[in-house]
């Protein structure tokens, strides 16, 4: 993917790290369901799993998306990136039975989907800002 190259990963580091921690996420929640099956003992230390993905995605999305914002001013990746959030910190805190397994699942993968859209528009925008050297920002 051109958007992921050399470039991008020296001059976006925390892109990179919430691009990989998301994507990390959404692998997670996409894999448990099968794994529990065959290792019950994940079925213990899951929520404990899930507040501890939401909570450094939640550190990395901050350091990532507002120097991000304040470089190129883009409010719709800032947007984009708190529905990302809103979305995975409703499948780790809602309360027990309030959601299906299923229902939880898809808003935990959406919720990291969205977020790992957000990090590569931040991570492009950044990268073709006048403000950061590059010749395609749309900010004067």
């Amino acid at each position: 993917m051109a958007i992921l190259n050399s470039n991008l990963i020296q001059r976006q580091p925390w892109d990179v790290a919430g691009i990989s921690t998301s994507t990390l996420c959404v692998l997670h929640c996409l894999a448990t369901p099968l794994l529990v099956v065959f290792l019950p003992v994940l079925e213990v230390v899951e929520k404990q799993t899930h507040a501890t993905f939401a909570m450094a995605i939640l550190a990395l999305g901050l350091l990532a998306f507002w120097p991000g914002y304040q470089r190129h001013g883009r409010w719709q990746i800032i947007v984009t990136a708190i529905v990302g959030f809103g979305l995975i910190s409703l499948g780790v805190t809602a309360p027990e039975g309030m959601l299906s397994e299923s229902v939880e699942v898809a808003v935990t993968v959406l919720g990291g989907g969205t977020l790992v859209i957000a990090h590569l528009y931040n991570a492009f925008f950044c990268r073709n800002c006048r403000n950061c050297g590059g010749q395609d920002c749309m900010i004067d």
